[in-house]
């Protein structure tokens, strides 16, 4: 993981709410580089389908909360992600990268003031629209990341 869900409550791209998946797929899709398998459980594999469309996935396992899933058995589950990524790469052809619509309005809810005091202060410095969080208005997911 790139991002720690300890220190965020939430981001937001331009209004909408965005996870690690969709922002590691934009900072990718930059540089060309499209999303052409997600695998992980089922919550972020609902997330990969309604921002990335037709993309192949694999479900390794149900999240039931904050430490608990029902997994599938560790022999299935890679057979199934060896599988998928044999069909991902097979279509990879058809693959468009993923971006948000650039200007960006970049949005985080921190955890903690102290946060959001130190990411309005920092490199690049964003307004403070509340004591949680912090907004940048960027030219790029890249400038930010």
């Amino acid at each position: 993981h790139s991002f720690s869900s300890e220190t965020y409550q939430y981001m937001k791209v331009n209004g909408r709410e965005v996870g690690e998946m969709e922002i590691d797929a934009a900072v990718a899709g930059k540089m060309g580089i499209p999303v052409i398998f997600a695998t992980s459980d089922d919550k972020a594999i609902a997330e990969a389908n309604e921002f990335f469309g037709d993309v192949q996935t694999v479900t390794t396992k149900q999240g039931m909360g904050w430490n608990a899933a029902v997994s599938k058995h560790p022999k299935r589950a890679i057979g199934e992600i060896y599988e998928g990524a044999k069909q991902a790469y097979l279509r990879v052809g058809e693959a468009k990268p993923f971006t948000f619509e650039e200007p960006l309005l970049f949005e985080i809810r921190y955890k903690r003031i102290e946060s959001a005091q130190a990411a309005s202060r920092g490199y690049k410095g964003g307004e403070r629209i509340d004591p949680y969080t912090v907004r940048f208005e960027l030219d790029s997911i890249t400038d930010y990341y």
